[in-house]
């Protein structure tokens, strides 16, 4: 009876490294624009993604033992960018640049001219 005997090969075993998901990528890029945006005590939010819907995301900041907030980001050009986060109203202004941002993640924002909420 004849038996395979395994051989060496020039290939190599190093197993690659798995591509970042969507949601790590979102989740690293919104907490850089976090920092960035409110300094580096920044660094200790924990980043939660809640929804993602094509180009969209939602989701929120926090910090253990304190309150947090929220954020809404949209994917530009490959990445992903931080429309607005925080807590309270989202000035219609603060979606100007992101006129396709569903109106299922942000029902409504309010209108500085007017001084009124004002559905999208």
């Amino acid at each position: 009876m004849l038996t395979a005997t395994p051989t060496s090969s020039s290939v190599s075993s190093a197993t690659p490294v798995p591509a970042a998901s969507e949601e790590e990528a979102l989740i690293a890029q919104t907490q850089e624009q976090l920092v960035a945006e409110h300094g580096p005590s920044a660094k200790s939010l924990d980043v939660t993604v809640s929804t993602i819907s094509g180009n969209f995301a939602q989701g929120a900041a926090s910090e253990v033992g304190f309150g947090g907030g929220m954020w809404f980001a949209a994917k530009v050009d490959g990445k992903w960018e931080l429309v607005w986060d925080g807590n309270g109203m989202i000035t219609c202004n603060d979606l100007i640049n992101y006129p396709d941002f569903p109106p299922s993640m942000i029902p409504a924002c309010y209108d500085m001219g007017s001084e009124e909420m004002k559905d999208r």
